[in-house]
């Protein structure tokens, strides 16, 4: 009986390592590969915003990021902050250890507001400066999500399932 225990708990702590339990948490790489009209490193900021709810899905996708308040953004205790550019650090990476986790409460979805490349509003991933990606755990073959800001805009260099995780 204690060998039978230990082997299904050994397969379980190997299923949740490899995101089979549902509830392990991806790194999220952002690199900055982009250069601007002057022909030089940017200065980028970028917001990921974990996204627990339909309402706050909704509301984030049709936002025009023209009129995103970005220093309100940089309050919101729910908001990760990522600052690129001449000096600064690339590429960061959100960690699965991150507070930030905890305070998105089980995340279903990951939407990323980038302050690069210039652009007109667009709703959802149809503007260059937003990706809606989702945090269900079997639309990922690996346990990283590679973001690059390039000129043309926000890209995920990883396939992915795409659902909707609202839906079950």
């Amino acid at each position: 009986m204690k060998t039978t225990h230990r082997c299904v708990c050994g397969i379980m702590l190997v299923a949740g390592a490899f995101g089979l339990g549902g509830c392990s948490k991806p790194n999220i790489t952002v690199t900055l590969d982009a250069m601007d009209s002057r022909d030089a490193m940017p200065t980028v900021e970028v917001h990921l915003i974990g996204v627990s709810t339909a309402g706050e899905s909704s509301r984030l996708h049709d936002a025009a990021i023209s009129n995103y308040d970005w220093a309100a953004g940089r309050r919101d205790e729910k908001v990760f902050v990522m600052k690129f550019g001449e000096g600064l650090e690339n590429p960061q990476t959100l960690t699965p250890k991150d507070p930030i986790w905890g305070k998105w409460n089980g995340p279903k979805q990951l939407i990323v507001i980038a302050s690069f490349p210039p652009s007109d509003d667009m709703g959802g991933n149809a503007d260059p400066r937003r990706l809606i990606l989702p945090l269900k755990w079997n639309s990922w073959s690996g346990g990283e999500i590679p973001i690059v800001i390039r000129s043309s805009g926000l890209v995920c260099e990883q396939a992915y399932t795409p659902s909707n995780p609202f839906q079950e």
